[in-house]
């Protein structure tokens, strides 16, 4: 692992003896170190989703920090759902909600839905125009997380950091992620100060 200990509060829970963990009460911010499982248990929501939304999804990805291995991420799988249109997103939502998805609507993701699973929270799911700029942009942080070390490691501590900061308040971290996030789309790493705030570091070279 690229860093120490697990940073674990109140709020996770077991998905059953032996599983992968998973699982966040609302609003809450707590990272777990990665486990590898989660990228077993993205494969088995993957093919549950694709058969749920056949001739719906062009295509189902793995995205957010559980899809880095080695970075410690809250204990929620994200996955990004691609339609052909955004219209299709309304047509998607009896399938998802019969998987034991909840629709919280289009406020949440800029041009699409956002859906949740679980109580407390296990699955986060993105549903966009497929190569839309909703979809590029979880693609492109993903993978340029997946081939920069550096990135990710630099990631990992402004989360730990706005963990620290924001335990109660997730709209608060997700906010404060905000640069960052933008800064590696747009191909500008960046590094993290002290108090956890974000720096630019140069232009991406990948």
């Amino acid at each position: 692992m690229w860093g120490g200990g697990p940073h674990r509060r109140p709020g996770f829970r077991q998905e059953g003896e032996g599983r992968t963990l998973l699982g966040l009460a609302e609003g809450t911010v707590a990272l777990a170190e990665h486990d590898p499982d989660w990228a077993r248990a993205y494969d088995e929501e993957e093919r549950r989703i694709r058969g749920a939304l056949a001739g719906l999804a062009l295509d189902v990805q793995h995205c957010g920090s559980t899809a880095v291995p080695g970075i410690r991420a809250k204990p929620i799988l994200d996955l990004v759902v691609g339609t052909e249109r955004l219209a299709d997103g309304l047509e998607c939502v009896r399938p998802l909600q019969d998987l034991g998805y909840e629709d919280l609507g289009e406020e949440v993701v800029p041009d699409g839905r956002f859906f949740g699973k679980g109580a407390p929270r296990t699955h986060h799911l993105h549903l966009v125009e497929w190569r839309g700029p909703g979809w590029r942009s979880k693609i492109l942080f993903r993978d340029r997380l997946l081939a920069d070390r550096d990135a990710a490691r630099l990631y990992e501590a402004l989360k730990m950091a706005l963990a620290g900061r924001f335990p109660n308040d997730r709209a608060a971290y997700t906010k404060a992620k905000a640069a960052f996030i933008k800064d590696v789309v747009a191909g500008e790493p960046v590094r993290v100060g002290c108090d956890g705030s974000s720096v630019r570091r140069g232009i991406w070279a990948g």
